[in-house]
């Protein structure tokens, strides 16, 4: 068999739900380094144990061995990181309900272990928990009873404004969020927090009763995490979670309380294009009344096209400060971002670096940093400023990552 190119599509449906006659002949099809790279690729959109699942209800389906090892592997990865986290689920829970402080777990904890099929579906990087916003801070400095210490490297940023308190993490966990809001300060919504605590519920995963939003508010935060918070950047895996919201909770999801409160409070731009994104790439079953519904205009139906090849592209992103360059900025802009980038603040070089605060060796980085530079990105920032034939994916994932972040901060013109 000659050389092949993998289909962007191709897994997309390998992670649809609803019977393919023509996967199964599809896949038979390719040959053993478009298996790689299928693989590679749900991998880097954090699906593989996903696709793993999902391949193996699809009979008689002969998968090279190499890569059926990786995708069992990751599999089982994934199933011992979420028990582990599990446990952490059950300590945060009896720690806070002792000390009368209230949580509710928000997106990945709650969704792998209730909402998709089986927790080891949905890999999960971190815990989120919501406070309220006056108990915050009482339930970080519980966690810190607990053993959690400020994660590393997270001193050179600015909490104030964002609507989480410093990450906190221990040897044996993964990082915690301590959220008092769902979206940073400026966002061009306001959630209706009090409601969201009125309509919370729980939901019981062994011996343990884990508190969260309830099925609709679930779905609205997830779609407008992927769509405003993180402009889609967590590509495949924000669309699964949406699909496995609509499968799961269908029957319990208040759609005309999720329009009303969409249009309402100025989240429905954002949750239409997330929705219609899932329709797309993963055909997830959702009324064509509840899209249209959801107030759009189109600006978003535009901007869907850009989010599509976005989501899909596995071109490398630029760095920051490359991208910030790429931005309008007057030439001694430019040439100051491109200081800071190179000597970065002292905060931030000792995240860059993973260095403990107070290190001697702090300065001496400011010595390698730019060799560093040179060496790890030199060829492809230098690629992508003569604009070589090779940068042409990085420059077309920039240019649609741009488009997208106009859109969610509403200055779309296209």
């Amino acid at each position: 068999m000659g050389a092949q190119h993998l289909d962007s599509y191709l897994l997309t449906q390998c992670l649809r739900r609803g019977p393919d006659v023509g996967l199964h002949s599809k896949l038979r099809g390719i040959n053993v380094e478009t298996w790689r790279e299928l693989v590679d690729r749900a991998a880097w959109h954090g699906v593989a144990p996903l696709l793993y699942h999902r391949l193996g209800l699809i009979e008689n389906l002969v998968i090279p061995p190499e890569q059926f090892a990786r995708l069992r592997d990751l599999y089982v990865h994934c199933l011992l990181m979420n028990r582990v986290i599990l446990e952490q689920l059950s300590e945060i829970v009896r720690e806070t309900t002792g000390a009368g402080c209230s949580v509710l777990f928000l997106k990945g904890a709650y969704l792998a272990h209730c909402v998709y099929e089986e927790a080891a579906l949905r890999p999960t990087g971190d815990i989120d928990l919501l406070a309220p916003a006056h108990d915050a801070e009482r339930v970080q400095r519980l966690l810190k009873t607990l053993g959690y210490r400020y994660a590393a490297g997270t001193e050179a940023i600015d909490y104030s404004r964002l609507h989480h308190l410093r990450p906190v993490s221990r040897v044996d966990s993964v990082n915690i969020e301590v959220h008092h809001d769902l979206a940073p300060t400026g966002a061009p919504f306001v959630h209706d927090i009090v409601g969201l605590w009125g309509r919370s519920t729980r939901t019981r995963v062994g011996d343990l009763d884990l508190p969260h939003p309830a099925p609709d508010d679930l779905l609205l935060h997830v779609c407008t995490h992927a769509a405003y918070n993180d402009e889609f950047r967590l590509g495949l895996a924000a669309v699964c979670d949406i699909d496995a919201v609509v499968h799961r909770l269908g029957h319990q999801l208040d759609w005309e309380r999720l329009i009303q409160t969409a249009n309402s409070d100025g989240r429905s731009h954002f949750v239409y294009a997330a929705l219609r994104l899932a329709q797309v790439l993963l055909e997830t079953p959702i009324s064509e009344n509840v899209v249209a519904s959801l107030d759009h205009d189109q600006a978003d139906d535009e901007v869907l096209e850009a989010v599509v090849v976005y989501v899909l592209s596995t071109a490398e992103t630029l760095p920051t400060t490359l991208r910030s360059m790429g931005e309008v900025m007057t030439a001694s802009d430019k040439l100051k971002t491109l200081w800071r980038g190179l000597f970065p603040p002292p905060q931030t070089l000792r995240r860059i670096y993973r260095l403990r605060p107070g290190t001697k060796l702090q300065f001496l980085y400011y010595v390698v940093r730019p060799l560093d530079l040179l060496l790890r990105r030199g060829r492809k920032v230098l690629g992508f400023l003569i604009r070589s034939p090779r940068s042409k994916p990085a420059r077309e994932k920039e240019r649609h990552r741009r488009m997208i972040r106009a859109w969610a901060q509403g200055k779309a013109s296209f």
